[in-house]
């Protein structure tokens, strides 16, 4: 119809709906917004959405006034809603801390795009005159972030020079040490706090927590500390708390959180003070209930997740170099490289852990000794003193010096399978590249490694490190060492997590590169390379069962016990032992045992791996603070992160379970041996179905060298003696 056609029906249809829609009482006064009103309830009411979808989308007055204002005052109030608030901590906290630039550049992005033929910049529009959301201002948001209650946060506790001067001196204050820069929160204030936030999670999202079939509300905590990484001549520690109700998250830097943190190492006195009085609240703690969302609860402190050397320094005790190495069970420097015993609590077992009763009696013999020594007045009578003290202790059959800082709570500490499977592959490696060293000969006038010939035994090594194993660190390292300080001293290297996993899935390529390819695997000059072999397979799968969590079960732990059994007896008879070899030989598949029996769950739950990250996450959160009052900062940006947005959205979580495994699956595949490598025309491995290396698994079976065992070693000693020669 034509235009003028169409406007007399719309006239017409208005006043009919003003007839229709007008008020009774008022006949007179008739109103075309009742009347509109009327149109639109009618025709909203009797269209379906479809239609109305339809209608609404061809209109251009619709689409270009009126839905754009509608739209930008819902955006204008979503930007200034909690909710915007949400969305804008939860990007600036992506990966760590953002800094204020690139915040503001990825605000501005989403803000702003650049319109090609003008140039310039304008507001970006999902549609003709519809704003897109912008994110909260970096200013408003350090405003709301500097407003959210945290906690009270305490100065740490002042720490005295030498706790024997204070004894004597008179002048108290003289000897109190510089205060260390750093914060701690009240351990009941923070435990309540992550009490409340997992039980809100649970709440949500079923199952979250496992009660390990005791009562709900019943937390088990585990509590430590280390050293923070947060640079190069920037000392720090922490010391972080985690409930092990969240069983395989506490390999999660999100479920480790901060008590406290300052700018001093790890065995600093002001820590040792914050460990005593951390002591005393534990203690308190485990008398009281507390109620929880309706719900009673209560805290009962696990395990103490560490390494052995800070575990040795709160525990009261002596250094690993004491005649009683290992802070775990009484073993002797002379009985390390000892096979064919146990670790246990019963009769027939050697070695036992160490009592807490004894301990104490010890610590108390030991402060007697002290007391009756005169007081040293330089540093050569100082030193004079320190070794009576030692070899006293020694004498005792003990380590400890000191009554323990964390008191009865020393006893629940575990052997820590990360840190123990870096240490056991570290003194792996660093055999192995002792004798790839001699076998290279290299000349003084070698300046880089690339100058050797490329058959050369330390060039072909350190190919399979960078190629085959990918370890570009170490290999890095080792190429700077060997260009700079080969002559000043041995090569050092410590191992982390990821060359860990590196070497338990490669390890066989640098055993390929011992042998070599065309040499008789047979003859006697390869029993190192195929006992390193058989030494790193028994360390692998010893591994790959200590780190496991919930997927253990207690048919596992012979297999757990055998292997590690195999792995320590090879190390004394065709090599050497240190603390960490026998650790994983004994204490492990003990501890194992132990946590199984308990909780139902495997050793992997003494894992520091979530603490570790955690410290990359501390590092980043310090990242744009001063030195002195970073911790203030990290205690903030912490508690918006772990608790703050997990409150407000229990499924914000970024965890994801890892799915690394320590034996790769190729070792499950027909063409290749469960050592790695590949199977040969016949189905057999070269190495592991080798008469000599069948020998080598007989001797560690039973302890001792068989005696073709000793023929093959006297014949390989002759050969290595004509080869000097």
């Amino acid at each position: 119809m034509s235009e003028k056609i169409a406007s007399k029906r719309r006239k017409r249809t208005v006043d009919a709906a003003k007839m229709i829609h007008s008020c009774p009482q008022t006949p007179d006064e008739i109103s075309k917004t009742d009347a509109l009103n009327g149109l639109w309830n009618t025709f909203v009411s009797y269209g379906d959405n479809k239609e109305v979808t339809m209608l609404c989308s061809r209109s251009r007055k619709i689409n270009t006034l009126v839905v754009p204002k509608v739209v930008n005052n819902a955006v204008a109030a979503f930007e200034k809603s909690a909710k915007n608030y949400e969305r804008s901590v939860s990007v600036i906290y992506r990966g760590g801390i953002l800094s204020k630039r690139k915040y503001n550049e990825l605000r501005s992005s989403e803000m702003f795009e650049f319109d090609l033929p003008t140039g310039k910049r304008r507001r970006t529009e999902f549609k003709k005159g519809c704003k897109v959301p912008s994110l909260v201002s970096y200013k408003d948001l350090m405003k709301f972030i500097s407003q959210q209650e945290i906690g009270t946060l305490h100065n740490i506790p002042q720490a005295r020079a030498d706790s024997e001067i204070e004894k004597e001196s008179e002048d108290v204050n003289q000897n109190l040490l510089p205060l260390v820069p750093g914060h701690f929160i009240d351990l009941e204030e923070r435990l309540l706090q992550m009490a409340d936030l997992y039980l809100h999670i649970d709440s949500h999202r079923p199952n979250f927590l496992n009660w390990f079939g005791k009562e709900k509300g019943n937390f088990l905590v585990a509590i430590g500390a280390d050293g923070a990484p947060f640079g190069k001549c920037n000392e720090a520690c922490s010391w972080l708390v985690s409930f092990l109700n969240v069983t395989e998250r506490v390999s999660s830097p999100y479920d480790n959180f901060l008590i406290c943190g300052g700018n001093c190492v790890e065995d600093h006195p002001s820590m040792i003070e914050y460990g005593k009085l951390l002591r005393s609240q534990i203690s308190d703690l485990e008398k009281k209930t507390f109620t929880v969302k309706g719900l009673q609860v209560n805290f009962t402190f696990k395990l103490v997740p560490s390494d052995m050397k800070w575990l040795s320094k709160f525990s009261g005790e002596l250094s690993n170099a004491a005649t009683y190495p290992n802070p775990f069970a009484n073993v002797n420097q002379k009985d390390l490289s000892e096979r064919g015993c146990t670790l246990g609590n019963g009769p027939r077992d050697k070695w036992k852990p160490w009592a807490y009763d004894f301990r104490m009696q010890v610590a108390n013999k030991v402060a007697q000794f002290k007391q009756k020594q005169p007081k040293p007045t330089n540093a050569s009578q100082m030193q004079t003193l320190r070794n009576k003290v030692c070899q006293f202790i020694g004498n005792l059959k003990s380590r400890q010096e000191y009554e323990p800082i964390l008191g009865p709570l020393v006893q629940n500490a575990k052997a820590d399978s990360l840190h123990l499977g870096n240490n056991c592959w570290g003194h792996w490696f660093k055999k192995v590249l002792t004798t790839i060293l001699a076998n290279a000969k290299v000349g003084t006038n070698v300046k880089s490694v690339f100058q050797l010939p490329e058959d050369n035994p330390l060039r072909k090594h350190l190919k399979t490190l960078r190629f085959k194993l990918k370890c570009k660190k170490l290999y890095n390292k080792f190429c700077r060492w060997f260009k700079e300080k080969r002559k000043s001293g041995d090569f050092e290297f410590r191992f982390t997590g990821e060359e860990t996993k590196k070497f338990c899935h490669g390890f066989m390529f640098i055993i390929e590169d011992l042998i070599g390819d065309g040499s008789d695997i047979e003859q006697p000059k390869n029993f190192f390379a195929l006992s390193m072999a058989r030494m790193g397979l028994h360390l692998r799968n010893a591994l790959s069962l200590a780190v496991r969590v919930s997927d253990i079960k207690t048919e596992d732990l012979p297999k757990l016990k055998e292997d590690c059994r195999m792995y320590f007896n090879l190390a004394p008879l065709f090599h050497s032992t240190n603390v960490s070899v026998w650790t994983m030989g004994h204490c492990v598949p003990f501890h194992s045992n132990q946590l199984l029996e308990d909780l139902g769950v495997g050793l992997g739950i003494n894992s520091m791996q979530g603490r570790e990250a955690k410290h990359q996450q501390l590092a980043s959160f310090a990242e744009f603070s001063l030195v002195k009052n970073r911790w203030e900062k990290v205690f903030r940006h912490e508690h918006m992160l772990l608790i703050w947005l997990r409150q407000q959205n229990p499924f914000s979580d970024s965890y994801s379970k890892c799915k690394d495994k320590y034996i790769p699956s190729r070792c499950y595949s027909d063409e290749y041996c469960f050592c790695g490598i590949a199977l040969d025309s016949e189905g057999k491995c070269r190495y592991c179905d080798s008469r000599l290396s069948k020998e080598i698994t007989i001797s560690a079976a039973s302890g001792s060298l068989t005696v073709k065992m000793k023929e093959i070693l006297r014949h390989a000693e002759q050969a290595r003696q004509w080869s000097a020669l």
